[in-house]
């Protein structure tokens, strides 16, 4: 079944808000990587008299910045943050994370994906970044890698509805109806709120129909 991209990305605009905000949230979780070397360090009081590495304060207003302008949708602006960060920290999985987001709001999407594996060759156990991964390589026409990498985002996060989600539309425009009965129906047990609920309850009576037609054909 043929993919027609402007669909695909007319599928996830609904999810937009949520990748956008989840790489922002990487973000301010690099602030705590920069502190206190470690991306899951628990805050500590701030003292009155500033003892830091001067590098790793100024380190820390470029991140918040670079976080207001993703969430301004000032992707230009944040690329050329980035490009001043990613020199100085080449390994950080929220810097690479960050401007990965910033490529692919650009149209840069080779960029994008070479960010996003690097991030993840940093830090494989966050599930936002294999979501976000299957995300950009569905738009890029490859459609089973990124249900590969939604496999592996819920290998992290098990009962993860966004991912599910993700996954039950790929796999419905690719023809699979069966699955994406049991992905939109594992989204379900996992937990949405009501509108949410309604519109894949609706989705789901449909998809009955097109499934049976699919396992008819076999």
């Amino acid at each position: 079944m043929a993919l027609n991209i402007k669909e695909a990305e007319s599928i996830f605009i609904s999810r937009t808000s949520a990748f956008v905000f989840a790489s922002i949230g990487l973000i301010l979780g690099s602030v705590a990587y920069f502190r206190f070397k470690n991306p899951v360090a628990i805050p500590v009081p701030v003292v009155a008299k500033e003892t830091r590495d001067p590098l790793e304060v100024e380190r820390e207003k470029k991140l918040q910045k670079v976080s207001e302008l993703l969430a301004k949708n000032l992707f230009k602006n944040a690329e050329e943050m980035l490009n001043e960060l990613i020199k100085e920290a080449p390994k950080n999985p929220y810097v690479l994370s960050s401007f990965s987001l910033a490529e692919k709001k650009l149209g840069h999407f080779e960029n994008a994906e070479t960010y996003l594996r690097q991030a993840i060759e940093a830090d494989g156990g966050q599930w936002t970044l294999y979501h976000n991964l299957g995300v950009l390589l569905f738009e890029k026409g490859k459609p089973d890698e990124a249900l590969k990498a939604f496999d592996k985002a819920l290998e992290l996060s098990p009962k993860n509805n966004e991912v599910f989600l993700s996954q039950a539309r790929v796999q419905e425009l690719m023809g699979k109806y069966t699955d994406a009965r049991l992905s939109y129906g594992r989204a379900l047990e996992s937990g949405l709120d009501s509108n949410e609920s309604n519109v894949i309850k609706d989705r789901l009576k449909k998809l009955d129909v097109l499934a049976y037609i699919e396992r008819g054909d076999k």
